[in-house]
């Protein structure tokens, strides 16, 4: 193991520092080149206008496998304080931006979510699969998705994909909000279906 992480700090993978080792430069250099890499680059303005609209967190997401995939994040000192993170998941069922991508996806997509299995997270996670079909029926038909308190308790988010040209992925952004935050706030939010549609992404 030692002789392992030696030739892995001899090339930055990970550094090493007085209370032990910690990922490397060189990781987050690989890590810019991943294939979102162009769909981070060119979504920054299109989250901050949303984060101006709410003062809330607004992510940036993919789905992978059953997971959502947070890619970017921004936040606010007024914002909530939630778990997410950027380079993090949550399972896509319980997640506005993951069931906002799952509504779009072909049937073999949202069985590997279902064969994972749906364990509840919160008193509201839906984890029976008849119910999280039929809620994915709802939010493909208003464009956007709606999670309340079924990743976090207390905290709600409503999502919008954004599908890339040429491409089967999507992205979503997603200011979650307090539960006490009236539905209103968030079907505003949602009718925008994520401004950077608007550049064809």
């Amino acid at each position: 193991m030692h002789l392992l992480l030696a030739e892995l700090t001899a090339v930055g993978l990970v550094w090493r520092g007085t209370d032990g080792y910690r990922l490397g430069l060189a990781l987050f250099e690989l890590g810019r080149r991943v294939p979102h890499r162009g769909l981070c680059e060119a979504a920054p303005p299109f989250m901050e206008g949303l984060y101006e609209a709410t003062h809330e967190n607004v992510h940036l997401a993919v789905v992978g496998g059953a997971d959502t995939v947070f890619l970017e994040k921004l936040t606010g000192r007024c914002s909530t304080r939630i778990a997410s993170r950027a380079g993090g998941r949550l399972p896509a069922y319980c997640t506005a931006v993951g069931k906002s991508l799952l509504a779009h996806r072909a049937p073999p997509g949202l069985a590997a979510v279902l064969g994972v299995g749906l364990r509840r997270r919160t008193p509201r996670t839906i984890v029976m699969p008849r119910l999280l079909r039929q809620d994915l029926v709802r939010t493909r038909a208003r464009g956007y998705a709606v999670n309340w308190e079924e990743a976090e308790v207390g905290v709600s988010a409503v999502a919008a994909p954004s599908r890339g040209r040429g491409s089967a992925r999507a992205a979503s952004p997603s200011p979650p909000s307090p539960s006490r935050a009236p539905r209103g706030v968030c079907g505003r939010i949602a009718s925008r279906r994520w401004c950077a549609r608007r550049h064809g992404r």
